[in-house]
């Protein structure tokens, strides 16, 4: 059964290239899920920018909690990988099976589907992941939501259809804990 805090899902697939670019383009498995296992740790939402300085910690090494903000990993709750391509039967997704990437009170928390028919490239992987990723966008519409309200922005439209400032009050505090929720994974 879902957990109703954790219900939020994103995208991250690799290569993303023009399609006039795919004729001078050539990939490996290895180089493709590490590029998206980089991705994946250092929330990136497009292959250019990665930030290749996150690293997954050593088990030895200082917790999650207090290593610091520009370093800490983006953990998940759970990842579905569908790679699809030429010679998908040798890729090695093991990167993504590293414990230290879930939340602790996981088990098997990563699902990998495989096919070696192409879709639009030789070889793409996609990452299905609930991870922390959408604290802060959460945190945004928040934010704003916030300020709208105490303003009173629209309101009137709003009390025309019966949706009261308790509603609000009461939809602003769920979705606060849905962030601490992620935040806390």
């Amino acid at each position: 059964m879902p957990h109703p805090s954790y219900k939020l899902l994103n995208i991250k697939t690799i290569p993303q290239m023009p399609t006039r670019s795919i004729a001078f383009s050539s990939y490996n498995w290895m180089g493709l899920l590490k590029h998206l296992h980089q991705m994946l740790i250092a929330d990136a939402k497009i292959e250019e920018g990665i930030n290749w300085s996150v690293r997954v910690p050593e088990q030895t090494s200082i917790p999650f909690s207090k290593s610091p903000i520009h370093n800490r990993i983006n953990k998940s709750l759970s990842n579905m990988m569908i790679m699809r391509g030429d010679g998908v039967m040798m890729a090695n997704p093991t990167l993504f099976a590293n414990k230290l990437l879930y939340a602790p009170w996981r088990y098997d928390p990563l699902l990998v589907c495989c096919h070696p028919k192409k879709f639009n490239y030789d070889k793409m992987s996609l990452l299905l992941s609930n991870s922390q990723s959408v604290v802060v966008p959460l945190d945004i519409i928040l934010e704003r939501g916030n300020a709208m309200f105490h303003t009173g922005a629209f309101m009137h439209h709003y009390h025309k259809h019966q949706v009261s400032y308790d509603d609000f009050m009461q939809s602003f505090v769920q979705l606060e804990k849905v962030v601490q929720d992620y935040r806390n994974l």
